[in-house]
């Protein structure tokens, strides 16, 4: 077999490290056997995507429910001289985890994540916040399709396993600094969990065998790269939405969710200000190609849909629990 090119490599090693690494004293050793080159050179490749901007960051990918947070969409309408000092304002705010300038009305959406035991007073703080305007929420009523990965090799991003209910879990403060630690960037080294146990107060076998405990639960999703997809040749994207009758809602979102193109697809609350309640992510190489599979999806859900193109990405974090 020959020897794969840079590139090719990248492009495989970029795909393996956002389904995770293995939750082991050698993470990186499964995808080093894979790629055919070693571990050391596996962790110089990630720390060099890191540094062009690629990776966004390894670390954990976390059940926000499972931790005890609540997350909701939200929207608002703002003239083009207020847009950029009330989106300041909101970004601000750690919480908000995700903010885009979008074509059409509203123009302004965010994503707020905050504890449950906080997360209305922060809603009703933020509605104060952007006074005279009208702040919409949007918080979803099921998951269709969550978790998305973006590989090359299959030229559309690509499901993984779907996201697992489970009950809010009490952490002692200890756990909590897991949290925290994992909610960045982990070291990039062949043992790649040793200098986070001996940070955080741990043996490298504890450790490993709370964050396994914690995948079994399904607080912890994966440990795994975020990363930057319109840098990896996923420029266009579109949160395209419809408004359907609930009797069709689990039909026509399992329809969706099965489009390789699509990357979330949820139910959302809607609102008299914006009544649609099918919502769906949209990635490809390009905006055209968005734009015609908007309409070729729109030829089978129903031709009341809207696209709202990314203009501006204001703000992309992981959120922060702890």
């Amino acid at each position: 077999m020959g020897k794969m090119t840079d590139l090719n490599t990248n492009d495989k090693l970029l795909a393996m490290l956002q389904r995770g690494i293995d939750i082991s004293p050698r993470p990186f050793a499964k995808i080093a056997e894979s790629l055919q080159i070693s571990e050391d050179e596996v962790v110089k490749r990630t720390q060099l995507l890191m540094e062009e901007g690629i990776i966004r960051r390894l670390g954990g990918v976390w059940n926000s429910a499972a931790l005890g947070f609540k997350s909701s969409l939200f929207a608002l309408n703002a003239t083009p001289q207020d847009i950029t000092a009330i989106a300041d304002k909101l970004n601000s705010d750690p919480g908000i985890t995700h903010s885009y300038v979008r074509e059409g009305k509203p123009n302004l959406w965010f994503t707020l994540t905050a504890h449950k035991s906080e997360f209305e007073r922060k809603v009703a703080a933020l509605e104060i916040s952007v006074k005279p305007l009208q702040l919409f929420a949007m918080p979803a009523v099921k998951h269709f399709k969550v978790q998305v990965i973006f590989d090359k090799s299959e030229k559309q991003p690509a499901s993984i396993a779907p996201r697992k209910h489970v009950s809010p879990i009490e952490l002692s403060e200890k756990e909590k600094e897991i949290v925290k630690y994992f909610q960045s960037s982990i070291p990039f080294t062949v043992h790649g969990y040793k200098k986070p146990a001996g940070a955080l107060g741990y043996s490298e076998d504890e450790l490993i065998s709370k964050l396994e405990n914690w995948i079994s639960w399904g607080v912890l999703k994966r440990v795994a790269a975020i990363i930057r997809h319109t840098r990896f040749g996923f420029k266009g994207n579109s949160m395209c939405v419809w408004s359907i009758s609930p009797d069709k809602a689990n039909q026509l979102g399992l329809i969706l969710a099965n489009r390789p193109e699509v990357s979330h697809c949820c139910m959302r609350e809607s609102c008299s200000e914006f009544p649609f309640n099918l919502y769906a992510m949209i990635h490809a190489s390009d905006e055209e190609l968005v734009k015609s599979k908007f309409e070729e999806i729109s030829e089978i859900i129903g031709n009341n849909g809207k696209m709202l193109m990314s203009v501006k990405e204001l703000k992309k974090t992981s959120p922060v629990y702890f």
